[in-house]
């Protein structure tokens, strides 16, 4: 497991770094994955609008819904982000439509931990 513990990072960031680094701590331990050329760099990380779109289930409101993802700060756009596996998983469960993505970032529903609605 990576320590992210002395980092600036809160939880949902955490969350998405882990989701994000393609290797284990094994394989960093072992260097396998990394070459004597390799630089580490933290930086902030960053959703586009395409990305979060792409992966959004219901195609629809896409010019207000660009513009409510560029009101929100990086963090929450991060945020919006990694909350839509939850949200699909949660809309197959319930067998319930969609809202759209506009409303779904004005209203900051990217918040609600959907894993965790019965």
């Amino acid at each position: 497991m990576i320590d992210c513990t002395s980092t600036n990072m809160d939880e949902q960031t955490i969350k998405a770094f882990k989701m994000a680094v393609p290797v284990t701590i094994h394989q960093l331990q072992n260097g396998k994955c990394f070459t004597s050329e390799t630089v580490v760099v933290e930086s902030d990380f960053v959703v586009s609008f395409k990305r979060f779109y792409d992966e959004y289930p219901l195609k629809r409101n896409r010019y207000r819904a660009e513009k409510c993802f560029e009101k929100l700060s990086k963090s929450n756009q991060v945020k919006a982000f990694y909350s839509l596996h939850g949200y699909k998983k949660y809309l197959i469960k319930t067998q319930i439509f969609a809202m759209g993505a506009d409303r779904y970032l004005s209203d900051h529903h990217f918040e609600t931990e959907w894993e965790k609605i019965k």
